[in-house]
């Protein structure tokens, strides 16, 4: 020992413990500003939204609309498994104010839910009769979305954390990565498998530069000293070793309901494509994929603003400060009534010429549709946030027969209408889906804050301080 080490006082013991969690809260990354949270994530969904989009584009330009009808059937093949599998973890995870698991465990749950959601999906395509290319592209496609779904209960954390500015960043590096492979790709082999294989790279890619060591930064900032190593990521974000199959299994029964929710949710989108591929044909399918993706783009923006806003949502509920909670909910939503709004009249000017430059000029006979397909986004992200704020306030078990309910009734709207009418009366059946959906879950949010059947939304200051001290506490998860 050094005469300087032996003239150093010792730190007392309390005093150490004290610089020790200063130094680990120094590490850990301070939740952001709700507008801020609210603009990474609007730009980073935005341009994610917008590159899969253009992935369609690079599709019908480089191939034809059969290209693209094994694409987006395979697409509606594999997206409700996976939906199903993810059992809502990044939801519950980004709603989980009181810690009550582990994001080990919300990671260790989502793998195996993934590699069952892989064999289900290629064991269904085959049972369904498809071949190839289709049976190939709906393998290659499990793959990508196993990849999909594990950063996905990666931005679970971000979103608990109040740092979508990681979660930003990511999907804007995936969705430029993908796009630009899958181009390349395409354009060089002109192969529509060739370029599924790239964009799995491309994903694989983003997560392990990305994704990981930012879900290790925030889950355990004690392990910086070693993250020089893929153990030190990829150990304490799974937790090996740790953990209770009890807990999994908890874990697993409390999404379970959403992830029912989520298969029904998932369907109502594929079931008119599984309509169009029927009746009529994968090139007809090939016309309505790349319009109907304005939905997805919707969809994309709103889940943005639903995670960004669920957070502040779910503490506004706990807290007793449902008139900030409502404020917030409104906001939302008049901000997607606004847009949808605009896009539709957009549509209406200028859909043939926004449709013939977009894709090919045989696209633009269908400029009605994109009116249609916007209205059908509007409900889309209206039906997205009510679906958000009953999670956020854990009333959870009412969505399972609300959304069997509308997939039900989207089925019975593909079965009258397609067979007449074709794509047009696909696009009417998306438009009219999801409207029983926002109706009845807007009463049932209205009967949470108002038990005595008064209206939810009062218009005067006595009737707002009656909703306040009427509504009832927040359930604990779980």
């Amino acid at each position: 020992m050094s005469s300087e080490d032996a003239k150093t006082p010792p730190v007392p013991p309390m005093r150490a413990n004290k610089l020790n969690e200063q130094a680990a809260a120094s590490d850990e990354l301070k939740p952001l500003s709700l507008r801020r949270n609210i603009s990474y994530a609007f730009v980073g969904n935005v341009v994610y939204a917008i590159c899969q989009w253009a992935v369609l584009i690079v599709l019908a330009k480089v191939g034809t609309p059969d290209t693209v009808g094994v694409y987006v059937l395979a697409l509606a093949v594999c997206t409700p498994v996976f939906m199903f599998g993810s059992l809502e973890l990044r939801t519950i995870l980004g709603t989980d104010a009181r810690r009550a698991f582990p994001f080990s465990e919300y990671l260790r749950l989502r793998l195996l839910a993934i590699a069952a959601a892989g064999v289900v999906s290629v064991s269904l395509a085959a049972l369904m009769g498809y071949r190839d290319p289709i049976l190939a592209a709906v393998a290659l496609l499990a793959a990508v979305k196993g990849l999909e779904w594990i950063s996905d209960v990666i931005y679970g954390l971000f979103q608990r954390q109040e740092r979508l500015d990681r979660a930003g960043l990511s999907v804007t590096m995936h969705g430029v990565c993908n796009l630009a492979s899958i181009s390349i790709v395409m354009a060089l082999t002109g192969s529509l498998l060739w370029a599924l294989a790239a964009y799995f790279c491309s994903q694989l890619l983003v997560m392990l530069a990305y994704d990981v060591p930012n879900a290790v930064r925030i889950a355990h900032p004690a392990h910086k000293e070693t993250r020089n190593t893929a153990s030190s990521y990829l150990i304490p974000l799974v937790g090996v070793g740790a953990g209770r199959d009890s807990s999994l299994m908890s874990l697993a029964w409390l999404g379970l309901p959403l992830a029912a929710t989520s298969l029904f949710i998932s369907l109502t989108t594929s079931t008119p494509r599984f309509f169009v591929a029927h009746y009529r044909s994968l090139y007809e399918l090939g016309i309505l994929g790349p319009i109907a993706g304005l939905v997805f783009t919707g969809a994309v923006f709103a889940r943005a603003v639903n995670g960004a806003v669920s957070p502040r949502l779910a503490r506004y509920y706990t807290e007793s400060k449902h008139r900030a909670f409502k404020r917030l909910f409104f906001c939302a939503g008049g901000l997607y009534a606004l847009l949808g709004g605009t896009a539709a009249l957009a549509a209406a000017f200028w859909g043939d010429k926004i449709l013939r430059v977009l894709f090919q000029p045989e696209y633009g006979q269908y400029a009605d549709l994109l009116v249609v397909i916007m209205l059908a986004m509007t409900c889309a992200m209206l039906a997205g946030l009510v679906h958000t704020t009953m999670i956020s306030i854990r009333r959870i078990p009412i969505l399972l027969p609300l959304t069997a309910a509308t997939w039900l009734w989207t089925t019975f709207l593909c079965w009258l209408l397609v067979p007449r009418f074709g794509l047009r009366g696909a696009a009417g059946a998306m438009a009219l889906a999801r409207l029983p959906y926002i109706v009845v879950g807007l009463w049932l949010l209205a009967q949470t804050f108002e038990p005595q059947g008064a209206s939810a939304f009062p218009g005067s200051a006595a009737q707002a301080t009656s909703s306040l001290t009427a509504a009832p506490p927040m359930r604990r998860a779980g």
